[in-house]
């Protein structure tokens, strides 16, 4: 079914449109799904991402939109619109950024049950048009799993991540850097091609997250490397503790942190002790951060060669627990620390490159249980590029998963009172059915007499059904909401070729549509118009009959006086073609004045 403005009408509700799911509704014979809201201001197009929804209390040719999103697309001015329906892919991941400065917590929480489920992405120049959430904005970072060439869907199934850029928030990070046995193994494959060894791989990492680093402005943040197999040991600030790492650092500190990453070394027979890492991470976080700092541990590790707890672990720093995962739910919790966890090489590297020993073979089991227990994120495994590119973004910021099921808005649904409010049902008499039959031949006949006596139709395509509709079918029953959508429709009917304005059957209707124009801007009872056009009562319905028959009348002399005009001579410039309403206001309010003066 071609739904656009020349086969229904517009009705504007107050629901909200600003959010995650812009939600329009037709009748039960209408389209539904995925769509694009499609609407033209003189040559420029604007597309919205919509929903359509069928709905039994909405009358066949009409398209109910949200006030907000009616407004902001000028529906109601005239404007040309078409609804496009199109199929939508659902997304495999979502990024997005903040608009402000939030506890991350409180933002997953926020997206988590804001109804982000279902809600379509529309495609703006260059990315993607912001979403807003419990009424906070985000912008689309990155989309992973479909292209712009399609509608977007945001699944419950989804993967969504916060990413807080680091110019708008202060971090304290510890590195731990793996320097065990197992690192020194080469089967990191090279986009160039070979192997690299994994030490070599964490260190370039490194050193792409110090230039990054190097560039930052912002609030404070604080970093310190340390290097860990079975022990831990402070590598960068050489004097231990922590130090800012970002443009204002001096010299001496970017040139130490690069030294402490070149010296990283594998230590032969020495085997992975992730658990004491973690302790000595908590300790420096503890002594050495700041209050108003995100805290994050970010763990470099194969995973390989991890030995089981040993009973002299128990009850260290911070009354720890017994195993690393319990630690880290520890942190989170009581010192909100967060975990990012960055696995180097895969167990299908190694066994394509190595002989087999199970003391060398990467896993990164124990990461992903860690992650889950302190919130960082999905964990960054692979090769030289994946890690690469973590330790360049974690330099600018971090991400925050949002964690549990998305959840989704109820469907739409139209207060009846509401549609009652503004849509008022009114059956046809033989004065009403007469008058819109005489209307809409009226209108044919003066555009076809107008393009051979002036060159040019006088009324924009599509006008008869909205006029009509409007004033017979579907009158609106509060009288602002009566003489905003009349004061449209008027203006759409006004003759806007300047050239027609010579005539004087032209002329008595422009004359006409002033008058109205000033009655309804001067009044709130409608008692000016209803005078004006001999309503036998201010009721809106006989008001709405009375204006069309006015208009009728109007229409008759204006078509009576272009029969008389002799055809347009070859040669001679044809009157110019209306313009589009929306030129045609703004121009009007430039002047200053209200009237539908051509």
């Amino acid at each position: 079914m071609k739904v656009d403005s020349t086969t229904h009408r517009t009705v504007a509700v107050p629901v909200p449109a600003a959010g995650v799911s812009v939600r329009l509704a037709v009748s039960p014979k209408g389209p539904q799904g995925p769509a694009l809201l499609e609407a033209d201001d003189g040559g420029r197009r604007t597309a919205v991402a919509v929903d359509v929804q069928r709905h039994d209390g909405v009358p066949d040719g009409t398209l109910v939109v949200p006030r907000d999103l009616h407004d902001e697309l000028g529906l109601g001015d005239g404007r040309r619109w078409t609804l496009r329906q199109r199929p939508a892919v659902q997304a495999r991941g979502l990024v997005l950024e903040p608009a402000t400065v939030r506890e991350p917590d409180r933002m997953t929480r926020e997206i988590a049950s804001g109804g982000l489920a279902g809600a379509l992405l529309t495609p703006a120049p260059g990315g993607w048009e912001p979403l807003v959430i419990g009424g906070s904005t985000y912008e689309i970072k990155e989309v992973r799993g479909a292209n712009r060439d399609a509608i977007v869907r945001i699944g419950p199934e989804t993967s969504v991540e916060i990413f807080a850029p680091g110019a708008r928030s202060g971090v304290d990070m510890v590195i731990l850097a793996d320097v065990s046995e197992s690192m020194d193994v080469a089967d990191v494959p090279k986009p160039s091609g070979g192997y690299v060894k994994r030490i070599d791989m964490l260190k370039r990492s490194l050193r792409a997250l110090l230039a990054v680093r190097a560039t930052a402005l912002g609030p404070a943040s604080q970093v310190a490397l340390l290097a860990f197999d079975s022990k831990a040991r402070t590598r960068f600030p050489t004097a231990g503790g922590m130090a800012a790492l970002d443009a204002g650092s001096p010299k001496a500190v970017t040139e130490s942190f690069r030294k402490a990453v070149d010296q990283l070394a594998p230590r032969p027979g020495s085997h992975t002790d992730i658990q004491r890492a973690l302790h000595a991470a908590a300790e420096l976080l503890n002594r050495h951060g700041r209050a108003a700092n995100e805290r994050v541990i970010v763990l470099v590790s194969d995973g390989a060669d991890c030995p089981p707890r040993r009973p002299e672990d128990t009850g260290r720093v911070f009354g720890a627990l017994e195993e690393p995962v319990s630690l880290m739910e520890h942190l989170h919790r009581d010192m909100r620390v967060r975990l990012h966890a960055v696995g180097i090489s895969t167990e299908e590297w190694f066994h394509r490159r190595c002989e087999p020993n199970a003391r060398l073979v990467p896993d990164h089991r124990l990461l992903q249980k860690l992650l889950l227990a302190a919130g960082g994120g999905r964990p960054t495994i692979g090769g030289v590029d994946d890690v690469g590119d973590y330790f360049s973004e974690v330099g600018t910021g971090l991400r925050y998963p949002v964690t549990g099921r998305l959840t989704a808005l109820p469907a739409l649904r139209l207060d009846r009172a509401i549609l009652e409010k503004l849509t008022v049902r009114r059956p046809a008499g033989p004065n009403r059915d007469r008058l819109a039959d005489e209307f809409a031949g009226l209108v044919r006949s003066v555009n076809e007499r107008s393009q051979r006596a002036l060159g040019g139709a006088l009324f924009q395509r599509g006008i008869l059904p909205q006029v009509e509709y409007m004033l017979l079918r579907e009158v609106p029953d509060d009288t602002a909401e009566f003489t905003r959508q009349l004061t449209t429709h008027l203006r759409r009917l006004s003759p806007l070729p300047p050239g027609a304005a010579e005539n004087a059957c032209v002329r008595e209707w422009t004359a006409l549509m002033k008058r109205l124009n000033q009655a309804l801007v001067a009044e709130r009872d409608l008692s000016e118009v209803s005078r004006l056009c001999g309503s036998p009562s201010r009721e809106i319905p006989d008001v709405a009959v009375a204006v069309l028959a006015a208009l009728c009348e109007q229409l008759r002399v204006l078509n009576g006086g272009l029969q008389k005009l002799p055809p347009r001579s070859a040669g001679v410039p044809a009157a110019r073609r209306p313009v589009a309403v929306g030129g045609a206001v703004r121009a009007l309010e430039r002047t200053g004045s209200r009237s539908f003066l051509p």
